[in-house]
């Protein structure tokens, strides 16, 4: 008899923000539908097929009362994976440049903005985006390869994964103060930054909100950037975006660009919470195993996504069980995911996924046991939005044998 488990997670209920503070500077927030400002630059080895672009889009269907936002897209190479890097500039007007002594008794500013990762044919974007800040003179007028060396880099959206920058490399939002661990963002969720710049010490402190983080949380703490030590001014944000044929290839979105440059922590959300939702819905989670036949006879299992988007984890494992002594597995297991009679998804060889990476991470932050790089085993890793969905399991060239369908909320 298979065993079925069922768990319900519960929507949390967001707070409300404090109102505008007056110490906010506005920096952008494209209501007025141009990216005036922003600047594309290219490095790399290859021409670039379709050029990166700063275009200002309307937000996406399901958080359309967020207005108009930036859309940050990387390009496409000429051919293959070579690197190709484009970087988006935006030069502070100078009431809100982050300088190195502001006075001296009042050193320390915040930027605020807000990111989102949209769905891309229903499935999360795939990114490669870091965040960060620089000195006009130091950009100079030739176009230069960036690398964490040579700016401040706050943080990163890569590959579905959260980082930040320690000064000597990238670090997963994974510490004791971090919730959850080895943070996955979710798609058409926005998430909220606060960076907290001290330039008397050269350290910034970061904040987060949206998604898993359903209240603002400290995420980082003293992190040291290369904040240009020699006093020149922190007057421009700079966006690098890589796209290398695997992990940078989708845009990504921005809005609301703020400066506190008071000397002291603005830790409030100018103009409030940002329209759309925060991925608080609820979602049913299932684990089934039994004998996979053919026709009428494969596996099924449905589940639930209520109230919000949410990132799942599905997984049809079926050669990994014999490692726990199953006898008779799936060989192959072929996943399908519908909603109604709609395919959604499929995966066969869950290591030749575009997102694999992000899978095996998600899948440990879930408590899922391991799969082989190379095992046959299917999974996907999927942002749903609310309604009812099927997990279908057959056997690739109708084989049978038993297998397990499990759903997770990804963690």
């Amino acid at each position: 008899m298979s065993a079925m488990k069922k768990l319900i997670v519960s929507a949390i209920a967001l707070g409300i923000v404090a109102p505008l503070s007056a110490q906010w500077n506005l920096v952008g927030n494209f209501n007025d539908g141009t990216a005036a400002g922003w600047t594309v630059t290219i490095t790399g080895p290859t021409l670039a097929k379709t050029p990166g672009t700063a275009t200002v889009v309307d937000a996406p269907a399901a958080l359309a009362a967020q207005g108009k936002v930036l859309r940050l897209y990387p390009g496409e190479t000429a051919g293959g994976a070579a690197a190709l890097t484009y970087n988006y500039t935006f030069a502070f007007p100078e009431s809100q440049k982050i300088k190195d002594k502001f006075p001296a008794t009042a050193n320390t500013s915040t930027l605020y903005f807000k990111t989102l990762s949209p769905l891309v044919g229903g499935a999360p974007a795939i990114l490669n985006m870091t965040y960060g800040l620089v000195s006009a003179e130091e950009l100079g007028t030739t176009p230069k390869d960036w690398s964490w060396g040579n700016y401040s880099v706050l943080a990163r959206n890569n590959g579905g994964i959260f980082d930040q920058h320690t000064g000597t490399g990238y670090t997963q939002l994974d510490s004791s103060a971090a919730t959850p661990a080895n943070a996955i963002p979710q798609s058409n969720v926005w998430y909220e930054y606060w960076i907290v710049i001290n330039r008397t010490t050269n350290t910034c402190d970061g904040y987060i909100r949206g998604g898993q983080w359903a209240t603002q949380t400290k995420v980082w703490t003293g992190s040291k950037p290369r904040f240009d030590p020699k006093g020149k001014a922190l007057d421009t944000i700079l966006m690098r975006t890589a796209n290398d044929g695997t992990t940078g290839i989708d845009a990504l979105i921005f809005d609301d660009f703020y400066v506190d440059n008071s000397g002291t922590a603005n830790l409030t959300s100018p103009g409030g919470a940002p329209a759309g939702p925060y991925g608080t819905g609820k979602m049913i989670n299932i684990a089934t195993r039994g004998q996979v036949g053919t026709g009428g006879n494969i596996m099924i299992a449905g589940f639930v996504v209520e109230g919000g988007p949410r990132r799942v984890l599905i997984r049809a494992v079926g050669p990994t069980l014999g490692s726990f002594g199953v006898a008779g597995t799936l060989a192959d297991p072929f996943l399908t995911l519908l909603k109604g009679q709609t395919t959604v998804a499929t995966n066969d060889d869950w290591g030749q996924a575009v997102n694999a990476a992000a899978i095996r991470t998600t899948a440990a932050s879930s408590g899922a046991f391991a799969l082989g790089d190379t095992s046959k085993d299917a999974c996907m890793l999927i942002d749903l939005e609310p309604g009812a969905y099927t997990a279908q399991v057959s056997g690739v060239n109708n084989t049978t044998g038993v297998a397990i369908v499990e759903v997770y909320e990804a963690r």
